[in-house]
């Protein structure tokens, strides 16, 4: 699946839902708002890292393309800051 333009296309167009798609998981993508653009698809992982809580973790546990993503994001992160790995993240869970 390729990205379709941009968030503000997205937004304009009315295909920027935030919600959780399981059919959008098995192609990699959180949600509809992460197919725009490939920034909306790692600022939709970021938001999952951040704040996604167990149905974040569930998906990607559950769709090898999304822990593919989940981890090179993770990667990124610990490169600003080196205790920013996966449990780390994990963590925010269980808060």
């Amino acid at each position: 699946m390729a990205y379709r333009s941009s968030g503000a296309e997205a937004v304009a167009s009315g295909r920027a839902s935030t919600r959780y798609s399981a059919d959008l998981h098995e192609k990699g993508f959180l949600a509809e708002y992460a197919t725009a653009s490939l920034e909306e698809d790692f600022n939709m992982m970021a938001e999952g890292l951040f704040a996604g809580g167990p149905r974040f973790w569930q998906a990607v546990d559950s769709h090898p393309r999304l822990a593919r993503k989940m981890r090179l994001a993770v990667q990124f992160y610990q490169r600003l800051e080196p205790s920013m790995s996966e449990a780390h993240f994990r963590r925010f869970t269980s808060q």
